[in-house]
């Protein structure tokens, strides 16, 4: 994952985060990792933590597909 900004367009982009999007952590982006992260714990082998780990920025770029 190139930085947080490419995180939160990604998941905007696929329904989960709705806040400002910059470069900067927030509640709001760690809610939004961990419902993706929830969502995709059995095809990804993912633990909702909400932290934007390895595991989860990849299995967030493969789901997006970019």
């Amino acid at each position: 994952m190139d930085n947080l900004r490419g995180a939160k367009i990604r998941l905007k982009n696929l329904g989960y985060y709705d806040g400002v999007i910059d470069d900067g952590k927030s509640d709001d982006l760690r809610l939004a990792v961990a419902d993706f992260q929830d969502d995709h714990k059995d095809t990804h082998g993912l633990d909702a933590t909400g932290e934007l780990d390895t595991g989860t920025a990849g299995a967030l770029e493969e789901v997006h597909g970019s």
